[in-house]
């Protein structure tokens, strides 16, 4: 009887630890799958940050070369602006120059005014139709200046409030 008791005995040894043997083979397997799981996770998790990070420093990049585009249309447009003020300015002086020399050779008092009165209008007149002109320019300047920035704010919603959206 003792014999088959050990024989018993041996048998549950065997038993408990195939039992166990199994029993830490399969953790180990999990722990590995979940490991190996884990690791793919994450390196997926930093793929997408770093391409995030890409496209969020290309995105600023694109942004930074849109206010540079805008700032050299406005400098442009000033330029021409400042231009046509000094030309305008200039010519007015001149007219100025000669309705003085014209006043110089009136003959009558009467002559003096009508001189005066048609050199009045006709600044007058150059005045009014230069301010139209400087409002157009400064118009289509600031036109002009803001399309780089709209074509960014358009990419803007495109990339960032379309997907959010949808």
């Amino acid at each position: 009887m003792e014999t088959k008791m050990k024989t018993t005995t041996k048998n549950f040894e065997g038993v408990g630890r195939d039992a166990a043997e199994t029993l830490i083979k399969a953790g180990t397997e999990a722990a590995t799958k979940g490991y190996e799981k884990a690791v793919t996770m994450t390196k997926e998790q930093v793929d997408v940050a770093v391409k995030n990070y890409g496209e969020a420093t290309e995105f600023g990049k694109g942004t930074f070369e849109a206010y540079i585009a805008a700032g050299n249309v406005a400098a442009k447009h000033v330029e021409a602006f400042n231009a046509e003020i000094l030309a305008f300015a200039k010519t007015r002086m001149e007219e100025g120059v000669q309705a003085a020399r014209a006043l110089m050779g009136a003959k009558t008092l009467k002559d003096a005014i009508d001189l005066q009165t048609g050199f009045a209008k006709t600044a007058f007149d150059a005045v009014v139709a230069e301010n139209a002109k400087l409002s157009e320019m400064a118009l289509k300047g600031a036109t002009e200046a803001a399309e780089p920035l709209q074509a960014r704010f358009t990419v803007a919603v495109e990339k960032f409030v379309k997907p959010m959206a949808a």
